[in-house]
């Protein structure tokens, strides 16, 4: 019943704004030039897309430099893994005993089923959120990494999760200022 009315909700926001309760102003979207050949031979929505969107999100670390900030962060984007190595402890949840108690266990695969559906449809989209620190789409998903490690974090030693959490922070601020020093003002 609550998807119903969200559904409806969605439709007369969409027909206010495009005339169209299916239009959701995705092919209103002016996507940049460097994109313009992909979309055209795959689309905008396509399997083609799924190896470089999770290279982007888990594997490319950017390049050193001798010059502050010390990093040359990619415009397509940066691993999660890279930019946020405290969401590294999340993998600790493969462990057994995070899974004895049963209503933990739904809700450790609530969220981890919720992730890999959200990744899934993020994975074949066109772009990886181009001119961004980190990888902008995983916003959409991050709140619920929070969560699994809120259930972890009181396990973890503190000598592991205050240095992982200040070295988000500080890789964090070093992507803030590159992307200032890049787009000033």
């Amino acid at each position: 019943m609550i998807i119903c009315i969200f559904f409806v909700f969605e439709g007369i926001y969409n027909f206010a704004r495009f005339g169209s309760i299916w239009e959701t102003g995705h092919n209103f979207h002016n996507a940049a030039a460097k994109f313009t050949e992909n979309i055209q031979k795959y689309g905008k929505i396509s399997v083609h897309y799924i190896p470089i969107n999770l290279y982007y999100l888990f594997i490319n670390v950017p390049q050193l430099q001798e010059k502050f900030p010390f990093f040359d962060f990619s415009l397509d984007g940066n691993s999660i893994l890279f930019t946020s190595p405290l969401f590294l402890l999340t993998f600790i949840l493969v462990r057994r005993r995070y899974w004895q108690k049963k209503e933990m266990i739904y809700f450790n695969l609530a969220i981890i089923v919720s992730i890999i559906t959200i990744v899934t449809f993020l994975s074949v989209y066109f772009s990886t959120g181009f001119i961004q620190f980190g990888y902008r789409y995983a916003l959409d998903f991050i709140p619920l990494l929070i969560l699994l490690l809120a259930e972890i974090a009181s396990m973890i030693h503190v000598l592991v999760l205050i240095p992982l959490f200040i070295l988000s922070i500080l890789i964090n601020m070093l992507g803030a200022l590159w992307f200032l020093k890049i787009f000033p003002g």
